[in-house]
């Protein structure tokens, strides 16, 4: 084995420095690409400064609009002497010239948002696409509310033939999908894989511990995903990445004014730390009307304790390597593409005055609705902290039937029961029995 891996032979201190000396390496390659920008311009490329003297006029009565400067100034060099464009799709349909390759490359991020209509501008002014998304994370959030009906028999959903599938039934399917409308992809990711080479990304980079990522990459991605190393029982038991606390309070008027004030109550002892020693913070909720009450309730005590309204406002202006990192109250409509040390959840949802538990859970009870759910429950670097009201038992019939997941609400009722189980074990020992008969239902995702 020695051999065949030489790097079995290296001991500790030489893998240490190796990984110094990529770090170092990579830190340098970087620096040289921001000279190469900055200072790597092709000159010869460029026009005299005097033609560009009437293209910059951008105040005055002779002033351009930003689209006409754009399209005069790229006959005068304008890609060479800024090559690198970042832009949402709208502001690019607004203010860049309808010109066919007017860019070598067009790089699409987070593409399952993204609506095909809002990229065919963009797609048409790039010679080579690059597509990138999840599609087990957001959907478009209102693509479909206006759509009119397809005259296919069937939505298409990105599926291609199987492997084995005759060459009559492949034939079909190109037929089929040539005469389809764009309009039936939901989003440009979908697009993409039907006529684009597939590259699937498998490293998970983002979880310090494993069982932040663990539920997702068994539910979503089939456990395919290469996640991080195990710690010890004993660090995991210290750190206890994830952490429920049930506060059964009570949903009322769409908000659980209970989780707020837990909530807020638990930011506040988190930031009694020194700010070197605070990790950053986002919340995450399960409505819009619960992310406005916990950012009053966090007004509220800023008001009435100066401590925590410094702290507060340290953690908001919260900047590390130059990337905003400052805590945020969002919904799970709004927290793709997001990522913080610690994310605290008000699951919001729980029984009203009469006691009635109703399962109606808002976006993550909709169609799609495991996807924001799986988008919600990864954003934490090292920690997730669920405030919860929700009985986890009534929130499906999946653990009592023993059943596959099939429903959003199915993938809800896992997650907290997996949740619940984690912090169990963390608290109690791994060998330690469950407190309830729901285990069941936590193995089977």
């Amino acid at each position: 084995m020695e051999q065949e891996t030489p790097e079995l032979l290296l001991d500790q201190s030489e893998t240490a420095a190796k990984i110094e000396a990529l770090a170092a390496a990579d830190e340098q390659m970087r620096g040289l690409n921001r000279d190469v920008l900055r200072e790597g311009i092709e000159r010869s490329k460029l026009s005299p400064l005097r033609d560009w003297e009437d293209v910059t006029r951008l105040a005055g009565k002779r002033s351009r609009r930003l689209r006409e400067f754009i399209e005069l100034g790229a006959r005068l060099g304008l890609m060479s002497l800024r090559p690198v464009w970042l832009m949402n799709p709208d502001v690019a349909s607004r203010v860049l010239p309808l010109k066919s390759n007017l860019f070598d490359s067009v790089v699409y991020d987070e593409a399952s948002q993204m609506p095909v209509e809002f990229a065919l501008p963009t797609l048409f002014r790039g010679s080579v696409s690059i597509v990138s998304g999840d599609e087990k994370q957001m959907p478009p959030t209102t693509f479909f509310s206006s759509r009119a009906e397809s005259d296919e028999t069937e939505f298409f959903d990105g599926e291609q033939p199987e492997e084995d599938a005759t060459q009559e039934e492949r034939e079909l399917f190109e037929d089929t999908w040539n005469r389809r409308e764009i309009k039936d992809c939901p989003d440009l990711l979908q697009l993409a894989r039907t006529a684009l080479p597939i590259s699937s990304l498998q490293i998970h980079y983002r979880s310090a511990y494993r069982e932040l990522i663990s539920y997702s990459n068994a539910a979503f991605y089939e456990n395919n995903l290469s996640v991080p190393v195990r710690h010890p029982d004993a660090t995991v038991r210290e750190v206890k990445p994830i952490e429920l606390i049930q506060v059964n309070g009570l949903y009322e008027q769409q908000t659980n004014p209970t989780e707020a004030k837990r909530v807020v109550e638990y930011l506040a002892k988190l930031w009694q730390r020194p700010f070197a020693e605070r990790p950053s913070v986002g919340v995450v909720t399960f409505n819009r009307k619960q992310a406005d009450l916990i950012e009053e309730e966090l007004a509220l005590r800023a008001e009435e304790d100066a401590d925590f309204r410094d702290a507060y406002l340290e953690e908001r202006d919260r900047v590390e390597g130059g990337e905003d990192m400052g805590t945020f109250v969002k919904n799970v409509e709004n927290v793709q593409g997001d990522e913080r040390d610690v994310i605290v959840f008000s699951t919001t949802f729980g029984r009203n005055s009469q006691g009635t538990f109703r399962r109606h859970f808002g976006v993550l009870g909709q169609k799609g609705g495991e996807r924001r759910l799986n988008v919600a429950v990864t954003r934490a670097r090292k920690k997730v902290v669920l405030v919860t009201s929700m009985p986890i038992r009534d929130i499906s019939d999946m653990l009592s039937t023993q059943r596959k997941p099939a429903i959003p609400r199915d993938y809800l009722q896992g997650y907290m029961e997996y949740a619940r189980d984690v912090e169990w074990r963390t608290a109690c020992g791994p060998s330690a029995p469950q407190p309830s008969l729901e285990r069941a239902g936590s193995r089977k995702i």
